[in-house]
């Protein structure tokens, strides 16, 4: 047996004792009321969304033209994810990239590369 841990209310039910918090992500409030919502036109509906300050609707995203690093696959300028199970080789290609770019070496289909400076971060 645990002492002072608290217990989860029945299902379906909200415990006085565990109020709603604020998201620390998101800045959202965790309730069990529903989310407002407003008519932006007669057949569609907007939800109005309580959310972090630097998080905005991407209608109001503005567009920027980018400039390529490797045409159509690497941006120059911008944060690069790259994502994948262990062992199929996203530290080699980032690698080979950042020696591509260190170098001027061309890409591997022949396209050329500027040659500049690369900043690599390796989280796991």
């Amino acid at each position: 047996m645990v002492r002072g841990r608290p217990r989860n209310p029945p299902r379906g039910e909200r415990s006085e004792s565990r109020p709603a918090r604020a998201c620390p992500l998101v800045g959202a409030r965790r309730t069990t009321e529903p989310l407002p919502f407003r008519r932006a036109s007669p057949h569609r509906l907007v939800w109005r969304l309580v959310t972090a300050p630097g998080i905005v609707p991407l209608a109001d995203v503005k567009h920027e033209r980018v400039s390529w690093l490797w045409e159509s696959r690497l941006p120059g300028g911008k944060l690069v994810i790259l994502d994948g199970d262990p062992g199929v080789g996203k530290s080699t290609l980032t690698l080979d990239w950042a020696a591509r770019v260190s170098t001027g070496t061309p890409w591997p289909d022949g396209a050329d590369c500027p040659q500049g400076d690369v900043l690599k971060q390796d989280t796991r």
